[in-house]
C-alpha cells in the first residue's frame, strides 16, 4: 500500500535557526512553550502513536508540513512535502508465508510443528529435502560456518534459534542472529 508521509522525523527540525525562519505565529527564537505545544501534540494520545498508515500519522504529517510552511521552509524545487512508499502493513498465518518452528526429541522425532508469519518471505508452494544447517550462520570474519561442507542447493535449510554464543551477552554473533540474516544467507547457498 502507498501512503502519502511526510519524510520529516525530527522533532528538532522544528526549532530551525534564525535566518530560516520566516514570519509567522511562532517566535524565531526558540522557547519552552513553543517546543512543549508541538511535542503535547505529536507524542499526545491523540495520534496514538503515529503507526505508518494511519490516520495518526496524516494528521501528524499535515500538522508538521503546515508548521513547516509557517517557519518559512520550503521543499526542494519540483519536490512535495510528502513522499510515498511501500511498506508492511501486517502479517497474518496463512500457507504462503512462515517460518516454521519444529521441536525435536532424543529420538530425531518432530514432537512439535508451529508457524508464524515472516514479512520478509515470499508465497508460493515448495517441497524438498530438508538440510540442518546448526544455527544457519555462515560468518568468515568469526571462522564460523554452519553451511561448511554441505550441499543445501534446492533443499529446505532448517535452523536453530539464536547463535551457538546465546549465553555470551557481548557474542560476536549477536548481530547474525536475525532470522532475516539467516533466510538472507540460506537463499544465497541456495
Amino acid at each position: 500500500m502507498k501512503y502519502k508521509l511526510f519524510l520529516a522525523v525530527s522533532l528538532l527540525v522544528l526549532v530551525v535557526p534564525d535566518f530560516v525562519l520566516a514570519q509567522g505565529t511562532f517566535s524565531k527564537e526558540i522557547n519552552a512553550s513553543d517546543v512543549k505545544k508541538h511535542v503535547v501534540f505529536l507524542a499526545g494520545d491523540d495520534l496514538k502513536g503515529r503507526l505508518t498508515g494511519t490516520q495518526e500519522c496524516e494528521e501528524a504529517a499535515v500538522y508538521l508540513k503546515k508548521n513547516f510552511a509557517e517557519f518559512g521552509l520550503q521543499v526542494f524545487p519540483g519536490k512535495d512535502w510528502f513522499q510515498k512508499y511501500d511498506f508492511i502493513a501486517g502479517m497474518k498465518k496463512g500457507p504462503d508465508n512462515k517460518l516454521l518452528f519444529l521441536s525435536i526429541d532424543g529420538n530425531n522425532e518432530v514432537t512439535d510443528l508451529d508457524f508464524t508469519p515472516a514479512a520478509f518471505s515470499g508465497s508460493g508452494n515448495f517441497s524438498g529435502e530438508l538440510v540442518f544447517v546448526g544455527y544457519g550462520i555462515s560468518a568468515p570474519k568469526q571462522k564460523y560456518d554452519d553451511y561448511e561442507n554441505l550441499d543445501v542447493k534446492g533443499k529446505i535449510v532448517v535452523a536453530m534459534r539464536y547463535h551457538p554464543e546465546y549465553a555470551n551477552p557481548h557474542s560476536e554473533f549477536d548481530d547474525l542472529a536475525s532470522f532475516r540474516l539467516k533466510a538472507t544467507i540460506a537463499k544465497e547457498k541456495g
